[in-house]
This record gives C-alpha cells, sequence and structure tokens, in this order.
C-alpha cells in the first residue's frame, strides 16, 4: 500500500501527470476501478481522501484509463486528440476538434506506451491516426520525425526517396530550419517532463 498522504498530495496538485494519478487510483481501488462510471470514480476518490478532485486530474484518469482499457486512443483520430490533451493538462475541446501540438503528440504517446506497453507502435496505431500525427508534425514544420513518433507517415505528396530539402525549395528549406528549432525544444520539454514524472512516482512508491 503506498503512504496515504502521498497519494493525497498528488491527486489534489493539478500538475501530477496521469501515470500518477492511476498508479494511485490501482492502489487504493484496485483495477476494477477502471470498470466504474466516471462520476462513482471521482466520488471514491474524493470521499476516500477528503479531497476536491481539480477537474484537470478527473481528465487525466479518465484519459489514461480509456486509452489503457479500449483501443480508442490507437484507432479513433477524434479520440486520439481528446485523450491527447487531457493527458497534456489542457482543458478538453468537445465543440470544436480538438487542437494539439507536436509536444503533446510525443507526451501523450510516451505516457501511454509506458503503461501498456505494445510490441510495436506501427502496429498499434491506425493508418488514420499515423497519417494525422504525420500531418501535424508537418504543420509545425517538423519534416525528421522525433524517434518516438517513427510510425507517423508523412502525406504521399511531400517526400519521394529521392527528395532532398535543396530540391524542395528556399520555402521549405526555412521551415525545415524553423521546424529544426521546434524540435530541440520539444525534446527538451519531454525529457524534462519524463525526469519530473520519474520522480513523481519514486516519491510516490519509496516507504516514508
Amino acid at each position: 500500500m503506498l503512504n496515504d498522504n502521498k497519494q493525497r498530495r498528488y491527486l489534489k496538485d493539478p500538475n501530477s501527470f496521469a501515470t500518477t494519478l492511476v498508479t494511485a487510483v490501482i492502489d487504493t481501488f484496485g483495477t476494477e476501478s477502471f470498470d466504474w462510471e466516471p462520476d462513482v470514480l471521482t466520488k471514491e476518490i474524493e470521499k476516500n481522501f477528503g479531497i476536491d478532485l481539480p477537474r484537470m486530474n478527473v481528465d487525466k484518469i479518465q484519459a489514461l484509463m480509456t486509452a489503457l482499457s479500449s483501443n480508442v486512443f490507437y484507432y479513433d483520430p477524434q479520440a486520439f486528440l481528446h485523450i491527447t490533451r487531457a493527458l497534456n493538462n489542457r482543458n478538453p475541446q468537445f465543440d470544436t476538434l480538438p487542437n494539439i501540438y507536436t509536444d503533446d503528440i510525443l507526451w501523450a504517446v510516451y505516457e501511454v506506451y509506458i503503461n501498456d506497453e505494445p510490441e510495436s507502435l506501427s502496429v498499434a496505431f491506425s493508418e488514420d491516426v499515423r497519417r494525422l500525427i504525420g500531418a501535424l508534425l508537418l504543420r509545425e514544420g517538423i519534416y525528421n520525425k522525433p524517434k518516438e513518433l517513427q510510425f507517423a507517415i508523412y502525406p504521399e505528396d511531400v517526400f519521394s526517396e529521392t527528395t532532398s530539402f535543396e530540391s524542395m525549395g528556399p520555402l521549405v528549406e526555412s521551415k525545415v530550419a524553423i521546424g529544426g528549432g521546434r524540435f530541440r525544444d520539444l525534446k527538451n520539454d519531454f525529457e524534462e517532463s519524463k525526469a519530473q514524472l520519474n520522480e513523481q512516482l519514486e516519491d510516490l512508491t519509496a516507504n516514508n
């Protein structure tokens, strides 16, 4: 059993990662809690720990549980967008198509992956979701996919095996340069988030 005070602290903190939150939920209520209605789970958490669960944490818990208990994150582009927003502490957009960015995708894919551990992301994700991710990468000028997102599919008319950046013209070259800077920033942010998650989990599971 995990320390109640630590679980309470992380459950109350809107900056807690979904993995940290779900770890606390499973420790307290077991994996059967994945089958509970969201309102029921929220009420049980609040009653058990004597807290008001932040809305963002409700969304993160449900997003990760949904991704782990169904295939919609991998197969449904719209569900992928909604879950990705929630895992990144961003408010839901149910009235419009959710807007997400490469750093959001990178984090959501990583957080689901470390909990679900699919054998191959290229196999796990549907072609529709892989193409969606590729289009979103290109929107930000990221022509060199991060290794964590190698399964993304770029539109066929963007590249061919013989395409070089020089042959694509000065406009594309400038986009590549901008995208390269964006790539470095998002990788730094990604590594920082990974370190923060590890710190949360180490603290939560420490015997004190």
